[in-house]
Protein backbone atom coordinates (compact mmCIF):
# COMPACT_ATOMS: atom_id res chain seq x y z
CA UNK A 1 0.00 0.00 0.00
CA UNK A 2 1.07 3.65 -0.21
CA UNK A 3 1.17 4.06 3.55
CA UNK A 4 4.13 1.07 3.76
CA UNK A 5 5.88 2.25 1.06
CA UNK A 6 5.88 5.61 2.77
CA UNK A 7 6.98 4.06 5.86
CA UNK A 8 9.67 2.19 4.41
CA UNK A 9 11.28 5.09 2.06
CA UNK A 10 11.38 6.70 5.50
CA UNK A 11 13.14 4.11 6.87
CA UNK A 12 15.50 3.70 4.19
CA UNK A 13 16.31 7.92 4.42
CA UNK A 14 16.79 7.81 8.04
CA UNK A 15 19.42 4.45 7.19
CA UNK A 16 20.87 7.20 4.61
CA UNK A 17 21.33 10.00 6.80
CA UNK A 18 23.02 7.95 9.28
CA UNK A 19 25.59 6.23 6.74
CA UNK A 20 26.30 10.25 6.11
CA UNK A 21 26.81 11.44 9.07
CA UNK A 22 29.27 8.51 9.90
CA UNK A 23 31.03 9.04 6.87
CA UNK A 24 31.45 12.76 7.30
CA UNK A 25 32.33 12.80 10.63
CA UNK A 26 34.63 9.49 10.30
CA UNK A 27 31.83 7.72 13.03
CA UNK A 28 32.25 4.29 14.07
CA UNK A 29 29.34 1.34 15.21
CA UNK A 30 30.14 0.73 18.82
CA UNK A 31 30.59 -2.68 20.46
CA UNK A 32 27.76 -2.77 22.82
CA UNK A 33 28.63 -3.88 26.59
CA UNK A 34 26.05 -5.32 29.65
CA UNK A 35 28.64 -3.95 32.08
CA UNK A 36 28.80 -0.37 32.65
CA UNK A 37 32.12 0.31 30.80
CA UNK A 38 32.78 2.97 28.37
CA UNK A 39 35.98 2.73 25.88
CA UNK A 40 37.02 5.08 23.65
CA UNK A 41 39.32 6.27 21.55
CA UNK A 42 40.28 9.09 19.96
CA UNK A 43 36.89 10.74 20.83
CA UNK A 44 35.05 14.00 19.72
CA UNK A 45 32.91 16.27 20.65
CA UNK A 46 31.59 17.75 17.47
CA UNK A 47 30.00 21.10 18.89
CA UNK A 48 32.64 21.88 20.25
CA UNK A 49 35.15 21.37 17.53
CA UNK A 50 32.95 23.45 15.10
CA UNK A 51 32.90 25.98 17.88
CA UNK A 52 36.92 25.89 18.66
CA UNK A 53 37.33 25.83 14.37
CA UNK A 54 35.06 29.26 14.25
CA UNK A 55 38.04 30.68 16.97
CA UNK A 56 40.73 29.31 14.79
CA UNK A 57 41.93 26.60 18.13
CA UNK A 58 43.12 23.62 17.79
CA UNK A 59 40.41 21.03 19.20
CA UNK A 60 41.87 17.44 20.80
CA UNK A 61 40.45 14.18 21.20
CA UNK A 62 39.91 12.38 23.99
CA UNK A 63 40.55 8.73 25.08
CA UNK A 64 38.06 6.85 27.39
CA UNK A 65 38.34 3.70 29.49
CA UNK A 66 36.24 3.57 32.23
CA UNK A 67 35.52 0.10 34.01
CA UNK A 68 33.90 1.04 37.18
CA UNK A 69 30.36 2.36 38.16
CA UNK A 70 31.43 5.47 40.30
CA UNK A 71 34.06 8.19 38.30
CA UNK A 72 35.61 11.15 40.16
CA UNK A 73 36.90 13.85 37.36
CA UNK A 74 39.20 16.53 38.38
CA UNK A 75 40.83 19.17 37.04
CA UNK A 76 42.20 23.01 36.98
CA UNK A 77 39.76 25.53 35.96
CA UNK A 78 39.20 25.65 31.89
CA UNK A 79 40.24 22.23 32.16
CA UNK A 80 37.45 21.02 30.01
CA UNK A 81 35.41 18.74 33.03
CA UNK A 82 32.27 20.06 31.77
CA UNK A 83 33.51 19.54 28.18
CA UNK A 84 34.24 15.65 28.72
CA UNK A 85 30.65 15.05 30.57
CA UNK A 86 29.17 16.28 27.65
CA UNK A 87 30.76 14.41 24.62
CA UNK A 88 30.63 11.01 26.85
CA UNK A 89 26.75 12.13 26.89
CA UNK A 90 26.48 12.74 23.13
CA UNK A 91 27.83 9.55 22.26
CA UNK A 92 25.94 7.75 24.63
CA UNK A 93 22.73 9.39 23.08
CA UNK A 94 23.79 8.78 19.55
CA UNK A 95 24.11 5.21 20.71
CA UNK A 96 20.45 5.12 21.72
CA UNK A 97 19.22 6.34 18.40
CA UNK A 98 21.02 3.76 16.47
CA UNK A 99 23.62 6.41 15.22
CA UNK A 100 27.56 5.79 15.19
CA UNK A 101 29.54 8.00 17.40
CA UNK A 102 32.53 10.22 16.63
CA UNK A 103 35.76 8.28 17.73
CA UNK A 104 38.42 5.36 16.06
CA UNK A 105 36.70 2.72 18.73
CA UNK A 106 34.21 2.61 21.27
CA UNK A 107 32.77 -0.10 23.41
CA UNK A 108 29.76 1.25 25.25
CA UNK A 109 26.90 -0.11 27.33
CA UNK A 110 23.57 1.51 26.23
CA UNK A 111 21.95 3.29 29.34
CA UNK A 112 18.31 3.40 29.91
CA UNK A 113 18.13 7.22 30.71
CA UNK A 114 21.17 10.13 30.79
CA UNK A 115 21.02 12.65 33.37
CA UNK A 116 22.88 15.50 33.20
CA UNK A 117 22.96 17.98 35.93
CA UNK A 118 25.57 21.37 35.06
CA UNK A 119 25.17 24.78 34.62
CA UNK A 120 22.87 24.86 31.14
CA UNK A 121 20.33 23.16 33.08
CA UNK A 122 19.91 25.47 35.37
CA UNK A 123 19.36 28.42 32.67
CA UNK A 124 15.71 30.48 32.44
CA UNK A 125 14.89 29.00 36.06
CA UNK A 126 13.26 31.16 38.19
CA UNK A 127 11.32 29.53 40.66
CA UNK A 128 14.15 27.75 42.54
CA UNK A 129 17.68 28.83 43.06
CA UNK A 130 20.39 26.46 40.59
CA UNK A 131 21.44 24.55 44.02
CA UNK A 132 17.71 23.91 44.47
CA UNK A 133 17.55 22.65 40.89
CA UNK A 134 20.31 20.12 41.52
CA UNK A 135 18.65 18.64 44.37
CA UNK A 136 15.29 18.32 42.62
CA UNK A 137 17.26 16.56 39.07
CA UNK A 138 19.90 14.51 41.69
CA UNK A 139 16.24 12.95 43.97
CA UNK A 140 14.43 12.36 40.45
CA UNK A 141 17.37 10.14 39.54
CA UNK A 142 17.53 8.60 42.59
CA UNK A 143 13.59 7.30 42.84
CA UNK A 144 14.81 5.74 39.23
CA UNK A 145 14.23 1.68 39.02
CA UNK A 146 16.16 1.36 36.22
CA UNK A 147 20.02 2.33 35.55
CA UNK A 148 21.33 5.53 33.83
CA UNK A 149 24.37 7.53 32.65
CA UNK A 150 24.38 9.99 35.59
CA UNK A 151 26.80 12.81 34.56
CA UNK A 152 27.28 15.69 37.42
CA UNK A 153 29.30 18.74 36.72
CA UNK A 154 30.41 20.07 40.39
CA UNK A 155 27.38 19.21 42.47
CA UNK A 156 26.69 21.91 45.11
CA UNK A 157 29.16 24.63 43.49
CA UNK A 158 26.64 27.23 44.43
CA UNK A 159 26.67 26.70 48.37
CA UNK A 160 29.64 27.59 51.08
CA UNK A 161 32.47 25.54 50.16
CA UNK A 162 32.22 23.45 53.63
CA UNK A 163 28.60 23.10 52.83
CA UNK A 164 29.34 21.96 49.19
CA UNK A 165 32.30 19.79 49.94
CA UNK A 166 30.54 17.77 52.42
CA UNK A 167 27.57 17.28 49.86
CA UNK A 168 29.56 16.32 47.14
CA UNK A 169 31.32 13.67 48.36
CA UNK A 170 28.53 12.40 50.26
CA UNK A 171 26.69 12.42 46.30
CA UNK A 172 30.00 10.50 45.44
CA UNK A 173 29.35 8.22 48.64
CA UNK A 174 26.25 7.60 47.88
CA UNK A 175 26.25 6.23 44.34
CA UNK A 176 29.58 3.89 45.12
CA UNK A 177 27.18 2.01 47.46
CA UNK A 178 24.02 2.07 45.46
CA UNK A 179 24.11 0.79 41.59
CA UNK A 180 22.07 3.23 39.63
CA UNK A 181 24.15 2.84 36.36
CA UNK A 182 27.39 4.63 35.68
CA UNK A 183 28.15 8.00 38.00
CA UNK A 184 30.32 10.40 36.70
CA UNK A 185 31.24 13.16 38.70
CA UNK A 186 33.20 16.32 37.47
CA UNK A 187 34.05 18.43 40.81
CA UNK A 188 36.22 20.92 42.23
CA UNK A 189 35.97 19.77 45.43
CA UNK A 190 38.44 17.79 47.17
CA UNK A 191 37.33 13.76 46.51
CA UNK A 192 36.74 11.40 49.56
CA UNK A 193 39.89 9.12 49.81
CA UNK A 194 38.72 6.01 49.35
CA UNK A 195 35.81 5.43 47.96
CA UNK A 196 34.31 1.69 46.78
CA UNK A 197 33.71 1.31 43.20
CA UNK A 198 35.65 4.73 41.90
CA UNK A 199 37.71 5.48 39.22
CA UNK A 200 39.48 8.40 39.52
CA UNK A 201 40.56 11.00 36.29
CA UNK A 202 42.02 14.40 35.76
CA UNK A 203 42.86 16.51 33.04
CA UNK A 204 46.34 17.46 32.70
CA UNK A 205 45.67 21.36 31.92
CA UNK A 206 48.51 23.94 32.29
CA UNK A 207 51.96 23.02 32.22
CA UNK A 208 54.49 24.92 34.52
CA UNK A 209 56.50 25.07 31.47
CA UNK A 210 53.44 26.63 29.13
CA UNK A 211 52.88 28.75 32.54
CA UNK A 212 55.93 30.08 32.57
CA UNK A 213 56.31 30.78 29.06
CA UNK A 214 53.02 32.65 29.18
CA UNK A 215 54.01 34.92 32.36
CA UNK A 216 56.67 36.05 29.75
CA UNK A 217 54.20 37.56 27.77
CA UNK A 218 52.31 40.98 27.49
CA UNK A 219 49.39 40.52 30.70
CA UNK A 220 47.05 43.36 28.61
CA UNK A 221 47.88 41.19 25.45
CA UNK A 222 46.62 38.29 27.45
CA UNK A 223 43.29 39.72 28.66
CA UNK A 224 42.05 40.19 25.43
CA UNK A 225 43.34 37.16 23.93
CA UNK A 226 42.16 34.45 26.54
CA UNK A 227 42.14 32.12 23.88
CA UNK A 228 45.86 32.22 23.64
CA UNK A 229 46.24 30.23 27.59
CA UNK A 230 43.53 27.75 25.88
CA UNK A 231 46.11 26.90 23.07
CA UNK A 232 48.63 25.95 25.95
CA UNK A 233 46.15 23.77 27.73
CA UNK A 234 46.67 19.68 27.62
CA UNK A 235 43.26 18.57 27.59
CA UNK A 236 44.18 14.77 27.81
CA UNK A 237 42.79 12.74 30.51
CA UNK A 238 45.02 10.40 32.95
CA UNK A 239 44.26 8.21 35.49
CA UNK A 240 45.26 9.25 38.91
CA UNK A 241 44.95 7.69 42.54
CA UNK A 242 41.58 8.65 44.56
CA UNK A 243 43.60 11.09 47.28
CA UNK A 244 45.87 12.67 45.01
CA UNK A 245 45.95 16.51 45.28
CA UNK A 246 43.45 18.48 42.83
CA UNK A 247 45.66 21.00 40.95
CA UNK A 248 44.95 24.58 41.71
CA UNK A 249 45.44 26.49 38.78
CA UNK A 250 42.92 29.61 39.53
CA UNK A 251 45.70 31.23 41.02
CA UNK A 252 48.16 30.77 38.01
CA UNK A 253 45.44 31.97 35.83
CA UNK A 254 44.57 35.08 38.16
CA UNK A 255 48.44 35.47 37.62
CA UNK A 256 48.73 35.40 33.99
CA UNK A 257 45.42 37.95 34.04
CA UNK A 258 47.31 40.56 35.99
CA UNK A 259 45.37 40.31 39.06
CA UNK A 260 46.74 42.84 41.61
CA UNK A 261 49.44 41.73 43.01
CA UNK A 262 48.48 42.29 46.65
CA UNK A 263 45.48 40.19 46.45
CA UNK A 264 47.59 37.51 44.73
CA UNK A 265 49.85 37.18 47.91
CA UNK A 266 47.16 37.08 50.35
CA UNK A 267 45.82 34.55 48.52
CA UNK A 268 48.96 32.63 49.35
CA UNK A 269 48.96 33.45 53.01
CA UNK A 270 45.27 32.38 53.31
CA UNK A 271 46.39 28.47 51.94
CA UNK A 272 49.49 28.44 53.95
CA UNK A 273 50.84 26.79 50.92
CA UNK A 274 52.93 27.62 47.62
CA UNK A 275 50.36 27.82 44.80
Amino acid sequence: SLIFAFHEIAELDLLLAKAIFANKYKCVCPQINEEYRIEMAETENLILKDELKELKLEYQSQDFKINKSVVILTGANMAGKTSVLKTIGQCAALLIYGIPVPAKSANLFIPDFISFSGPLTHEHRADLSSFAIEVVALQHVIEKKNKGLILMDEFARGTNPLEGTALSQSVIDYFSRHEKGLFISATHFNPPAHTENAQHFRLLGLSDQDFEYLKSLDKNYLKNNLKEIHKYFNYKIIPVNIDSEIPKAAYKIAELLGLDREILDKAKELYNEEI
